[in-house]
């Protein structure tokens, strides 16, 4: 046994490969203005600058609870403005020091594939 590295150790652990790390949002997150800046300041903490917390993937997971055409309507363009925001973030770390290796990150949209298209998301994830 003393010839067995412990799984642990800096050798055998710094030669996995690194875990796949993704942001979701909460289902709330558009359900106000408030709500989706709050969601914003969180992301934009989350990826640090210059992404380098190496997130792989934020998804976008918003459930709309509206009941109106009105506030469905105002629900989506809170969809779109939150994705925009992020993907301009973004693009603005990847210029912002372009002497650094930029670690970018794919932006999906579940379920809203018109928000996903309006707002140039890197993806959209649908049900079958």
């Amino acid at each position: 046994l003393s010839d067995t590295k412990h799984p642990l150790s800096s050798s055998s652990w710094s030669s996995k490969p690194k875990p796949f790390l993704a942001i979701i949002t909460e289902t709330d997150a558009c359900d106000s203005k408030q709500r989706m800046e709050e969601t914003y300041v969180a992301i934009k903490h989350a990826l640090g600058e210059q992404n380098e917390n190496d997130v792989d993937l934020i998804s976008i997971r918003v459930i709309c609870q509206e009941e109106t055409d009105t506030n469905r309507m105002e629900f989506q363009e809170r969809l779109i403005e939150l994705t925009k925001s992020i993907m301009t973030l973004k693009e603005k770390d990847k210029d912002r020091r372009p002497e650094l290796e930029y670690k970018s990150c794919m932006v999906v949209v579940n379920d809203h594939f018109e928000a996903a298209i309006a707002a140039n998301a890197d993806g959209v994830h649908v049900k079958e």
